[in-house]
This record gives C-alpha cells, sequence and structure tokens, in this order.
C-alpha cells in the first residue's frame, strides 16, 4: 500500500529513520547528561543531517529548507518525533527555536 507517498518520499523516509535510528537515538544519552559532550554530539548530528540532505525539509526553499508540503513532512515527522532530539537534529524547529 503506497499511503499516497510519492517515490521521493519514501526515499525519504527510509534515509530520515536511518538517521534517527542509527545516529540520533544513540546520542540521547549522550546529549541528556550535556556538558561539552552533549553540545559536541548535536553539532556532529547537525551536520550529518545537512551532509546526507535532510536538513530543515519542512521549512521554505527561501530560508534554506527542503521546501516539503505540510502533509509531505507530517509522513516525516512521524520518525523525527522517535527522538525527543530529533527536531533539533535535522533543523525543524519552528523558526526563531533556538539555534546551535
Amino acid at each position: 500500500m503506497s499511503q499516497g507517498l510519492t517515490e521521493r518520499l519514501r526515499e525519504l523516509r527510509v534515509r530520515m529513520k536511518e538517521f534517527i535510528d542509527g545516529e540520533v537515538i544513540p546520542q540521547e544519552r549522550v546529549i541528556a547528561e550535556g556538558g561539552d559532550g552533549a553540545d559536541k554530539a548535536m553539532r556532529r548530528l547537525m551536520e550529518e543531517a545537512k551532509s546526507r540532505g535532510l536538513w530543515a525539509l519542512g521549512h521554505p526553499v527561501e530560508v534554506g529548507g527542503g521546501g516539503l508540503s505540510f502533509m509531505e513532512f507530517v509522513y516525516l515527522n512521524e520518525i523525527i518525533g522517535r527522538s525527543e532530539l530529533g527536531t533539533m537534529a535535522v533543523g525543524s524547529l519552528s523558526p526563531g527555536a533556538r539555534e546551535r
């Protein structure tokens, strides 16, 4: 069942799941402990999201985002939410939210 997903969106979901499950979730403990290690770990995650083309996908292209529609992003946000750190790691916080 396609659930109305395009091939591009299915591919983004696979890549996002790999990133959240394989990179973000394993760093949750380090980041929760705070300190310099936490800041460095989050910066690494953010840079990795950018290098994988997963950065700010739900934000408009004009502000450096991926320009996905609201409904397209809903399908990704379901995966991003697997970690409390997901929104920060992939740059999907609301504009004006804390930046690192």
